[in-house]
């Protein structure tokens, strides 16, 4: 709870979370501006984890990150 409250707070040191994927379902956090998804399980796990930036509606970054292989399971 307190990363999290940490992480949204645009007044706090703390920038940078690496987190699991069931870290940002229902996470609500206006200010993060870029999400990195590495390898996620599915297309729509990256739907929902990429819709995690700009919810202020300030322009934010989503960046995928998968190997060769990925590409033929998801």
């Amino acid at each position: 709870k307190d990363v999290i409250t940490s992480l949204c707070n645009t007044k706090s040191h703390l920038r940078i979370a690496v987190t699991a994927t069931a870290f940002g379902i229902g996470i609500d956090c206006p200010s993060i501006r870029q999400i990195i998804c590495y390898k996620p399980p599915s297309l729509e796990e990256y739907a929902q984890e990429s819709s995690r930036a700009g919810r202020d509606g300030i322009f934010s970054h989503a960046c995928l990150l998968y190997g060769s292989a990925s590409r033929y399971t998801n």
